[in-house]
């Protein structure tokens, strides 16, 4: 047998290392790093204090709105709880752990760049693409995308100030107190198809979208004749939407009559002269991204 002398060596990806914080009592996390399903005694590993753990939950949603999804939990602090409910925590959900003091996870892992998946009703998720060396919150219309006129909801805990932080568009009026995802949080998302999110370097520009006035106008069917001016109407399609009304005008920001969703907002307004407003151009990739303002 001939050698060709020549040995081959197989590449990996360098670990990164995530550092969850929890405060005493509940906290709404996920985990950014790992190639597979963590075992439960690896994350139990990563406290600082594994008696720090009272219990944690994960949930499985059934894809069926009217059908609520399933729980399963390990309690190390609850003597003769089944140890099998809860075996491993899976990259792209996000989980309720609740600890008796101040905590620290740490995960020393690949990062993980994979796809969350959602299903019609409420999922509990985590989001990839993060970069986990410092606090970044990433805005919701660019985690979603394309797929953001699908989902309604989005909620988190807030562990410092002991609330819920939601984003809620069948709220009147509506709700949008909380703006973006960071890593090592989860989220409640309530979506109305399926979907699968994937954050891919790209450039990308979202403005916020346009507010309908409370109360809000009746939902009637999407007819394209009724906005001559719609760049791409195929977007609302076979929808229910609701036409924008005489107390809507200052809200309707591209002035084309319909609620414009983020991804479609070309828009913004200043709401008096001498307020400031940010605006953040991002461009994840290697080309270069041109822009242009008109005022």
């Amino acid at each position: 047998m001939l050698s060709s002398g020549i040995s081959v060596v197989a590449q990996t990806a360098p670990n990164q290392t995530q550092v969850i914080e929890c405060r005493p009592g509940w906290n709404l996390i996920s985990v950014q790093v790992g190639s597979a399903p963590i075992p439960f005694g690896t994350f139990l590993g990563g406290f600082d204090n594994p008696a720090k753990l009272i219990e944690i939950w994960g949930y499985q949603p059934t894809g069926n709105p009217l059908v609520p999804g399933r729980w399963g939990s390990r309690q190390p602090a609850l003597p003769g709880f089944p140890t099998t409910d809860l075996t491993a925590i899976e990259q792209g959900r996000g989980y309720w752990v609740n600890v008796t003091s101040y905590a620290t996870i740490t995960l020393s892992l690949p990062a993980w760049s994979g796809a969350v998946s959602l299903v019609p009703g409420w999922n509990l998720v985590g989001f990839p693409g993060l970069d986990l060396g410092e606090t970044e919150t990433l805005p919701l219309e660019s985690i979603f995308g394309e797929h953001f006129d699908r989902i309604q909801q989005v909620w988190t805990w807030d562990p410092a100030q002991q609330r819920f932080l939601g984003y809620d568009l069948s709220a009147i009026p509506q709700l949008r107190d909380l703006g973006g995802v960071a890593p090592g949080f989860g989220y409640w998302v309530y979506s109305t198809a399926p979907a699968s999110i994937v954050l891919e370097p790209r450039p990308f520009l979202a403005l916020p979208g346009d507010a309908d006035a409370s109360p809000p106008q009746a939902e009637v069917p999407f007819a394209g004749n009724d906005f001559p001016g719609l760049a791409d109407p195929t977007r609302y399609a076979g929808r229910l939407i609701r036409k924008t009304g005489t107390g809507d005008t200052p809200f309707d920001l591209n002035a084309n009559d319909l609620p414009a969703e983020p991804p479609a907002q070309d828009t913004v307004r200043y709401a008096n002269a001498g307020e400031a407003m940010s605006l953040t151009l991002r461009n994840d990739g290697p080309g270069a991204l041109p822009w242009q303002f008109e005022n």
